[in-house]
């Protein structure tokens, strides 16, 4: 049998899950004029009767070939399965598609997607299936521009150049007759000049320019433009010429302004380049133009301004400036004194309010913003999944003292707070930037973490309420249910010949780290608390406790972003009377809301004789199984060769064996 044989049938044979996902219809294209947010039908089959969640993810991202760079879009919706059946169920997400970034390939290597996954299981399994789509930006911007589209230009041509004496003038008038151009329209660049120096060349380029943000933890705003030349034209001229026209290309990515999370901002620029015999740098003008799927004749002409000279810094398409400019030194004239995070009873976000006090040195008119984000650290990748801003101060102020009360609007459905993951030691945090600058300048007034809390409840797993019952050898646990209250306590009984007991509580973090084919994650488990047996059982209760801590993050299943998965588990080492070591795992659930649980019974046991058993389950949800009757070696020997005599067992019903014979 070949090795690919071994394979299918491997494959044929492999046991089916619970819940299967077998097709996922998504649109290849969403329009920004059509559709008020995305969907997907996803198809499933249950092989058995349970109750199953499927996890339906739209994410936008910018990539590489390799690997993510960073998300700007990550919503779930979720699709709830009953019983034993196959059928197709629509997930929908609300999402304001003009405030995307459409997808497009920013350069060779750089390129926006959007994609769908679902998935039956846990996000770290990587069981999902995925469905790439694209967004398309048609909608029109009724903002008039301002643009200019007529220069006036009066040069000296040559000047400065050898064997330059007499100075010969190029006077003309170069305009385009519209600043908004539709993919697959003729841009054409006119002109009306005066000079006596012969006209070689001319040239038209169309030129495209990504601003794209790079999120970095030291700067809230650090931008990069990518310029790439899309098409040009050359032609060779002469005085009589008027003009020259350039096709655009019939697929192109509309302008547009900073869309979510100022991700990346387009614009477009019609470059064009007149060569003339005595010069040696070519004149170049720079036509800033919109490009728009259609528009409106009231917006085909707008008010233009007018240039008169060519102004290269303000409109550069040169990849040799940064575009950065000094920023020169100012005295502070406003200090903020604090920054106050009021949150509800729970200290989550619902309904959250900021306070900023502010000291006003110099009476003038101030711009103050406000930038609350959520971010991610681990190791050496840093991601957001939290980004609002506003503007808290636009006016003028006097000297002295200023509060200001911002509302934090997340208490609507499209923010999702009661999923939002709480802050988790430097992992996960958030934080609260004021600047009276841009932020591209990155400089900031004040910067301060803020703790934000999550709210779980905690009777809200049907499997967590029920009575659990676990026999392992010789030994007995029950627990009442599985679901307790942060700082309260997490109880059980033991039953079986016991020496010794250790109660461990252990968290397992799960983080995730997005990836491109596959979610990654950052795994750790550590202990939180745990006690061990005194050496005088004379001090042991009937029921063992073990005290949860206050201010412990509850258990998370379902998370904004999928960033944090909180399990919890209780390890049970219970050691025998015959040195053996007995390990119980138990996975248990802890939430912030009342377990409806009365304190532990200080209650202790009864029998301390040595060799005992520990105690007596007074409930035991399992059915009993029949006795047996342990016979007793009468001969004085080692007590390892009594435990071999202890392990076998005769059927209750023969309850007088017979008697051996001594020699």
């Amino acid at each position: 049998m070949s090795k690919s044989k071994v394979k299918r049938d491997n494959f044929q044979h492999k046991p089916h899950a619970p819940v299967e996902i077998i097709d996922l219809e998504v649109p290849n294209e969403f329009y920004s004029t059509r559709d008020t947010g995305f969907w997907a039908n996803v198809s499933t089959l249950c092989h058995e009767e349970v109750e199953a969640r499927i996890q339906v993810i739209f994410k936008g991202y910018v990539c590489n070939e390799k690997e993510i760079l960073y998300e700007f879009l990550y919503e779930h919706c979720f699709i709830h399965l009953e019983g034993k059946s196959k059928e197709t169920n629509e997930a929908h997400l609300d999402v304001r598609i003009r405030r995307l970034p459409p997808s497009m390939e920013i350069s060779d290597k750089l390129r926006i997607e959007y994609c769908c996954q679902a998935s039956a299981d846990p996000w770290y399994s990587n069981t999902h299936i995925k469905k790439i789509f694209h967004v398309i930006r048609d909608d029109i911007q009724k903002e008039k521009t301002i643009f200019p589209n007529r220069f006036h230009v009066n040069e000296c041509v040559g000047h400065n150049q050898c064997c330059h004496r007499n100075c010969e003038a190029l006077n003309g008038k170069f305009w385009i007759d519209r600043n908004t151009f539709s993919p697959n329209e003729k841009a054409v660049v006119r002109w009306k000049i005066n000079t006596q120096t012969a006209i070689n060349e001319a040239r038209i380029s169309l030129f495209r320019n990504v601003t794209l943000r790079h999120p970095k933890a030291e700067h809230p705003m650090d931008l990069n433009i990518i310029q790439k030349e899309i098409v040009s034209k050359t032609e060779k001229v002469n005085l009589s010429s008027t003009g020259i026209s350039l096709d655009l290309p019939a697929i192109m990515s509309t302008s547009h302004k900073p869309t979510i999370w100022d991700t990346t901002k387009l614009n477009y620029y019609l470059v064009f380049q007149l060569r003339m015999a005595k010069i040696k740098t070519p004149l170049e003008l720079h036509f800033p133009i919109t490009i728009q799927h259609s528009f409106d004749e009231k917006h085909q002409h707008p008010k233009s301004g007018v240039i008169t000279e060519a102004i290269h810094d303000m409109y550069d398409v040169s990849d040799n400036k940064n575009g950065k400019q000094l920023i020169q030194y100012q005295p502070q004239t406003i200090v903020v004194s604090g920054i106050n995070l009021h949150t509800n009873e729970h200290h989550t976000l619902d309904g959250a309010k900021v306070e900023v006090h502010l000291i006003i040195n110099e009476a003038k008119f101030y711009t103050i913003h406000f930038l609350l984000q959520g971010s991610v650290c681990v190791g050496s990748t840093w991601y957001e999944f939290l980004r609002f801003k506003t503007t808290i101060v636009k006016e003028d102020l006097q000297l002295g003292s200023h509060d200001r009360t911002i509302d934090i609007p997340f208490d609507r459905s499209e923010y999702l707070t009661p999923i939002l993951p709480p802050s988790f030691n430097n992992e996960i945090r958030y934080e609260c930037l004021l600047s009276s600058r841009n932020w591209t300048d990155n400089r900031l007034l004040a910067r301060k973490i803020v703790l934000v809390d999550r709210e779980t409840e905690t009777l809200c797993k049907a499997e967590m309420l029920e009575e659990y019952y676990e026999e392992q050898g010789a030994i007995k646990l029950y627990m009442k249910q599985r679901a307790f209250q942060r700082g309260k306590y997490i109880m059980l009984q033991l039953e079986g010949k016991v020496s010794g007991i250790i109660l461990s509580l252990v968290q397992d973090k799960r983080i995730r780290r997005p990836g491109l084919n596959s979610e990654g994650q950052w795994f750790k488990e550590r202990i939180v608390c745990e006690m061990g047996s005194s050496p005088n059982r004379k001090d042991w209760p009937k029921e063992w406790s073990l005290r949860i801590p206050d201010r412990i993050t509850p258990s998370i299943d379902v998370c904004y972003w999928n960033v944090l998965e909180i399990e919890y588990k209780v390890v049970v080492k219970v050691q025998s009377h015959d040195r053996h070591e007995h390990i119980h795992v138990i996975p248990i659930w802890i939430g912030t809301t009342d377990d409806e649980l009365e304190p532990p019974s200080n209650e202790l046991l009864d029998i301390f004789a040595d060799g005992n058993e520990t105690g007596e389950i007074s409930k035991n949800p399992t059915k009993i199984a029949p006795g047996f009757e342990v016979i007793p070696n009468e001969h004085d020997q080692p007590w390892w060769v009594d435990r071999l005599d202890f392990d076998v067992y005769h059927p209750a019903d023969n309850l007088t064996p017979e008697k051996k014979g001594k020699k």
